[in-house]
């Protein structure tokens, strides 16, 4: 038996499974043909290039459509989720594109003979914008979680990375046909948005410790892509440093790029890994409706909260109960009221205070009943009396 919570994305509905794999799998394809499109593209305007480096200018072009794939994972996995996580999540997706975005520009306007784009140093605003909406909707996540860092903060993020542009401006170059003033602004700025996801990356790192099992998952792939993003960042800045533009094979083949489109890929990553979180594991029957395991359903329940720390108090006198329980013994009356009302003490917290989900009682029982495969007899037990059918999505 497998079911899930969310109807959105039903396991029990083929064709809601369906569907969302053919639009993921057209969508990536689209993606690769947009590469394809501009590999021919430069292939006609610039038959000098080798093929490398129309690969990996091509590749770029994928790299953002990647994103907006990432982007519109992203915005399925909270579309339920309270209004304050959707618009941390809102602002991190419009980052993710405009890092598309910014990735892709050079290519979209080497194309269009745009060259002022480049040249005159637009090709900056995107990236800029892009680090400061994925830090915005990071510092949004965090506040949410009530997780407090000094990296999560606008003023020490904003300094810090002033300070080391200009640092990062002042080092030596090598070798280039641009002005020394223009190698200066343009790495500084790239040292800017590194430092801008160093102070994302540890956000996120504490996001990660202080958040429930349950997205602890999500949390990993999303931390793999924004430190991804940042080496590749670093990548980047270390081969304008040091490597001669237009005089060396590695910067003329645009090498710089396959890491960025690693990238995307592991955020597409993190976007599935949040909509997953939505699929409720196939379980057992309870072979006897006496032997209700009422603490692991309590653990269960409380593996939902997004920021476990604000249970411990709740939980205490579970911890209680389970310390002083000898092996093969069984649950006293007094043991079985005490782990009822614990149960009930975290319902009314997933209820009333879970900070990014919106929970209501018959949600949490009709996921301990999917979970568990609870019968109608142990949930007259629990409940009083059994949950009324449902219907798959």
């Amino acid at each position: 038996m497998e079911l899930t919570y969310d109807k959105s994305m039903s396991a029990t509905s083929v064709d809601g499974r369906a569907r969302f794999w053919v639009r993921f799998w057209l969508a990536m394809a689209l993606s690769v043909a947009i590469g394809g499109y501009f590999y021919a593209a430069f292939h006609r305007q610039h038959p000098e290039w080798d093929t490398l480096n129309l690969c990996n200018t091509a590749l770029s072009c994928t790299m953002g459509a990647f994103t907006v794939i990432a982007a519109w994972l992203f915005v399925k996995s909270v579309r339920n989720f309270k209004l304050e996580m959707r618009l941390a999540y809102r602002l991190l997706c419009i980052g993710i594109v405009l890092l598309g975005v910014a990735q892709a520009q050079f290519a979209v306007a080497t194309y269009l003979n745009a060259t002022f784009w480049y040249l005159d140093g637009f090709i900056t605003l995107p990236y800029l914008l892009s680090v400061l909406f994925v830090f915005l909707g990071t510092q949004r996540f965090a506040t949410l979680l009530q997780v407090r860092t000094k990296w999560a903060s606008l003023p020490w993020v904003i300094g810090s990375s002033v300070i080391i542009g200009i640092a990062v401006g002042f080092l030596p170059k090598a070798p280039s046909s641009f002005s020394a003033l223009q190698l200066s602004v343009n790495d500084g700025l790239i040292a800017l948005d590194c430092v801008f996801f160093v102070f994302v990356v540890a956000t996120i790192a504490r996001i990660k410790q202080a958040i429930g099992p349950l997205y602890v998952r999500a949390m990993q792939w999303l931390f793999a892509g924004m430190l991804a993003f940042l080496v590749s960042g670093m990548h980047y800045l270390i081969v304008n440093l040091l490597i001669p533009r237009n005089s060396n094979w590695y910067f003329f083949d645009s090498m710089t790029t396959p890491p960025f489109v690693l990238s995307a890929l592991l955020l597409i990553g993190a976007g599935y890994a949040m909509l997953s979180l939505q699929l409720v594991p196939t379980a057992r029957p309870v072979a006897n409706p006496q032997d209700l395991p009422l603490v692991d359903m309590i653990v269960y329940i409380a593996g939902l909260a997004s920021a476990p720390r604000q249970l411990d108090t709740i939980l205490d006198p579970m911890r209680s109960v389970t310390a002083n329980l000898a092996p093969g013994r069984p649950l006293s009356g007094k043991d079985i009221s005490q782990l009822a009302r614990v149960y009930r003490d975290v319902e009314q917290y997933l209820t009333t205070s879970e900070p990014i989900r919106p929970f209501s009682a018959a949600d949490i029982r009709l996921m301990l009943v999917q979970h568990f495969a609870l019968d109608q007899v142990s949930q007259s037990m629990l409940w009083g009396a059994p949950l009324p059918p449902t219907t798959p999505a």
